[in-house]
């Protein structure tokens, strides 16, 4: 049998606030294969996006074994996590966080400059980004002249500057309207038809789950309570 890419086994994360501990993660068993399109759902507070951040290496979980293409990365130093989480994600936000005194181009080649992509190759890569996500004729303009879903699209073509095996999405279409929606869902579809990368989108919108996984994990209270796969 094949390994997985991402492997979890008893996962559990709790906070400590003032003097009192806060359980937020409760024994997450999970297993994602490479090239697998996955959606998180559940509540606020179910702690979706604390487990978004445990697969991207932001944060380590209190107990358990995360094993990550073979490598248990539960509780690696800071700088070894940093170099993983270049080397293996991409990441995009509801809120873009596109830098905005950069031009669009610039805000997607500056992942590179931490990956150690040559320079000669960071423009022409990143031209290419910007074309997979149908930008390439806003280059050089800056972020506040575009819309919600173009700056998403910016933020997806900079979360795939360093060729991520996995790419993660913390509501990636919360902030945009209906059409803007449905553009970014196509865009990931591009993304996955195009250079198959594993894709794990936390979402509250169970349209957004089915348009975009075939597979649905569903979270609460710390724990996966079921999942259901794609017709």
């Amino acid at each position: 049998m094949a390994q997985a890419l991402i492997d979890l086994r008893g996962i559990t994360k709790v906070y400590m606030r003032d003097q009192d501990s806060v359980p937020v993660l409760n024994g997450v068993d999970l297993t994602v294969e490479a090239g697998e399109r996955v959606a998180i759902m559940g509540r606020s507070g179910s702690g979706k996006s604390t487990l978004l951040n445990i697969l991207g290496c932001l944060d380590e979980p209190t107990s358990g074994i995360y094993r990550l293409d073979g490598q248990d990365v539960s509780h690696l130093p800071d700088g070894e996590l940093s170099r993983i989480r270049n080397r293996t994600f991409g990441f995009v936000f509801q809120a873009f966080h596109l830098l905005k005194g950069l031009t669009i181009v610039e805000n997607v080649e500056l992942p590179m400059e931490y990956g150690d992509v040559p320079v000669r190759e960071q423009r022409q890569r990143a031209l290419e980004l910007l074309s997979l996500v149908e930008l390439d004729h806003r280059t050089s303009h800056r972020p506040s002249e575009l819309s919600g879903g173009e700056r998403q699209r910016v933020a997806i073509a900079r979360a795939l500057a360093n060729h991520p095996k996995v790419l993660l999405a913390d509501e990636p279409t919360g902030a945009l309207d209906s059409k803007a929606q449905s553009l970014i869902l196509e865009v990931f579809e591009k993304v996955h038809r195009t250079l198959g990368t594993t894709q794990i989108v936390v979402t509250h919108d169970p349209k957004v789950a089915e348009d975009l996984a075939k597979r649905t994990i569903r979270i609460s209270d710390g724990r996966i309570e079921g999942e259901s796969n794609a017709a």
